[in-house]
């Protein structure tokens, strides 16, 4: 589910051993850590977050429209 489940850390591993020796081992630690820690959660709300609050925003406006338009024909009906 998350981004970091999706990479082969080993793979990944491997290529940076082969490239810095046991450093790219380290900086393998170091890459999945910052994935745990940072983008997972920005992919999270980015996925869950972001739609709901846009869903919230959405019927919080259309009650304000209704609410206005009920407002105003209270009004035109008081002047009558």
């Amino acid at each position: 589910m998350f981004f970091y489940d999706k990479v082969d850390w080993m793979g990944v591993a491997d290529f940076l051993s082969a490239m810095f020796g046991n450093g790219g081992i380290i900086i393998a630690v170091f890459l999945r850590l910052i994935s745990i820690w940072i983008l997972s959660p920005i992919i999270f709300s980015l996925i869950y977050l972001v739609p709901i609050v846009v869903l919230i925003l959405i019927i919080t406006k259309l009650k304000g429209v209704i609410n206005a338009k009920r407002f105003h024909k209270f009004l035109s009906g008081s002047q009558k």
